[in-house]
């Protein structure tokens, strides 16, 4: 069975930069205008360019989140409005030299770099 969805091919940004090397996937259809798509990215990022991503993302109202595998950075919960998977919508995680996003923190083990 198949949904009919596609895939939209971008430049991997993070708020309004786009970063060199990295790619962004939107999935959906296409035919319709819907929120109901899903976003996989990836992205060389280095040291310098992580921190001010995530300064401005955090000024911007996304919530920071730390362990000992990386920083995951996530769109406010309040923006929600009952999607996202336990609370999390779109989420940035910040990793040693890369950051991946997907359209929920869950998805992000979907999310592989190059090999």
């Amino acid at each position: 069975m198949s949904l009919g969805w596609t895939y939209q091919k971008e430049d991997f940004r993070v708020g309004a930069t786009a970063l060199e090397g990295g790619i962004q996937c939107k999935w959906g259809d296409t035919k319709i205008a819907s929120d109901r798509v899903q976003i996989f990215g990836w992205a060389p990022i280095d040291d310098d360019e992580a921190r001010t991503a995530q300064k401005d993302l955090v000024a911007a109202g996304w919530k920071v989140e730390k362990d000992a595998t990386g920083t995951y950075v996530t769109e406010n919960p309040d923006w929600l409005n009952g999607r996202g998977a336990e609370g999390y919508g779109l989420t940035y995680f910040f990793g040693d030299g890369y950051v991946k996003l997907a359209d929920t923190r869950q998805s992000l083990i979907l999310v592989e770099g190059p090999r």
